[in-house]
């Protein structure tokens, strides 16, 4: 009982880390939902439609996964020698930096050393709050670490409706910025005075030699499970859009709604589940099964139900907290170097991250619009002629734009949700695209690959674009 009410006190500080999950789930979101903007801030090219040529703004996306590379080293260590307080100041403070400064960069190159900074943000965050969240309630600290996920959930829920919301009043498109540093700097001011738990330091004696984290096998799976989880739904989350599209899905946007439903029902169902103290490796073996299942039907069964019963099952089974739940068992493991553990299994999540959108640019390098070839599921030719009459003559139709989409200011086609933004008046540039390329019509874009769409376009999920920005991780993000 008196550990009950020694950690209710803790509670508001509980709140206040949440907080800053809300912050870091726009944070690592945002980019990809003005790379336009940023492409003419920056000076870009123009391209023949009337857009910019965004790949500078995506480089400098990806430069999000660097900076969490580069920072967790330092972080983990830190986390455990001097207190999950300073980590999460310091991953306040960088946010902080980042979102003030990055609308206001003069040039490509000061946005990537800020991009840099929000990933060195999102790992001090990382290894502050999951060992926090296991010191502040104790045995449901499994539980109230996979809840940080809800928190990137909602703010990743709620950012659509502000960008529409800007949109709609004209208002500079670094409002959001600004509006969100004001947000985590605030936290950060009540994170410094509110109390933090003690936590267990791994303390060298005098004379004794060093002591070491040892790794058993069961360690090792967990560290190999960041990487295969990762790895998981990154490749669902840059190719479903375009998967829907081939498979002749209507409204491919629909998809993201059947995943998000999926990760949010997941928090809930696995923390029933350990509640009734199922154990968290039955969960850790069974999810990440189902999910690789999930994959392998998706490719054998080319309907367009499968995109939504996949969209469900993989945010449910892949994204829906699994990554938490495995820092969290890895924290359990080793509660002397709970920060130190944080990083390591949120590197091997990171480089899995990284690796796909690798992969994603040496196919589009290789084979450019054609890399279609190399990556996309095909549909056998039944489907695909299916797909060509369901769309028929509403294809040309500029009025049947996907649902999701909606006009800026500026007259180009952005999306809200999900989807492959839209530049220009396709009608007006329909002749020139002819000669280079196919149309896939429904969405009025290039067909290319399912890579290059991501990369080039950005066509994206959970509210957020499928952009490197996912480097940010679905720690930050799954």
């Amino acid at each position: 009982m008196n550990q009950t009410v020694d950690s209710r006190k803790y509670y508001p500080t509980a709140l206040a880390l949440y907080i800053t999950y809300f912050v870091l789930g726009i944070a690592a979101s945002i980019m990809g939902q003005y790379k336009q903007d940023f492409a003419a801030m920056w000076d870009a090219a123009v391209l023949a439609d009337g857009s910019y040529d965004v790949s500078g703004v995506v480089a400098v996306i990806a430069a999000i996964g660097l900076g969490r590379l580069i920072a967790f080293p330092v972080a983990g260590p830190l986390s455990d020698r001097l207190g999950r307080r300073l980590s999460a100041l310091i991953g306040c403070a960088l946010y902080a930096v980042f979102l003030l400064a990055v609308t206001f960069s003069p040039n490509l190159y000061v946005g990537y050393a800020l991009a840099i900074v929000s990933g060195m943000a999102n790992s001090f965050l990382d290894t502050s709050i999951t060992p926090s969240c296991m010191e502040i309630f104790k045995e449901k600290g499994t539980i109230a670490n996979i809840f940080t996920k809800l928190s990137i959930s909602i703010a990743q829920f709620l950012l659509p409706f502000a960008i529409s919301f800007v949109a709609v009043r004209e208002l500079p498109f670094r409002t959001i910025f600004l509006a969100t540093a004001a947000l985590i700097i605030v936290d950060g001011i009540f994170l410094a005075f509110l109390p933090f738990p003690p936590f267990e330091r791994a303390v060298k004696a005098k004379g004794a030699p060093k002591e070491r984290m040892r790794f058993t096998p069961s360690a090792v799976v967990l560290v190999c499970l960041g990487f295969t989880t990762s790895t998981t739904f990154m490749l669902w989350l840059n190719c479903n859009q375009e998967l829907g599209t081939l498979y002749g899905l209507a409204d491919p946007s629909r998809i993201q709604s059947f995943y998000s439903v999926g990760i949010v029902l997941a928090l809930f169902a696995s923390a029933a589940l350990l509640k009734r103290n199922v154990e968290p490796a039955k969960i850790l073996v069974a999810y990440p099964a189902v999910a690789l299942a999930t994959l392998a039907a998706i490719y054998l069964i080319q309907e367009p139900v499968m995109c939504l019963a996949g969209g469900f099952l993989l945010g449910f089974f892949a994204a829906g907290g699994v990554l938490q739940l495995v820092t969290a068992v890895a924290n359990e493991m080793f509660p002397k170097n709970r920060g130190v553990i944080t990083s390591i299994v949120m590197i091997a999540s990171s480089v899995a991250n990284y690796l796909v959108v690798s992969v994603a640019g040496v196919l589009t390098r290789i084979g450019g619009t054609e890399a279609q070839q190399h990556f996309e599921i095909s549909p056998p030719s039944g489907s695909s002629r299916k797909s060509k009459e369901e769309n028929g003559h509403r294809d040309d139709d500029s009025s049947n734009r996907p649902k999701h989409c909606f006009e800026s200011r500026q007259g180009q086609w952005s999306t809200i949700q999900a989807g492959i933004p839209q530049a220009g008046n396709d009608d007006n540039q329909g002749g020139n695209r002819a000669d280079t390329h196919r149309t896939d019509k429904n969405l009025k874009c290039p067909p290319q690959s399912l890579l290059h769409r991501m990369l080039r376009f950005g066509g994206g999920v959970n509210h957020r674009r499928c952009t490197p920005a996912s480097l940010a991780g679905e720690h930050g993000a799954g």
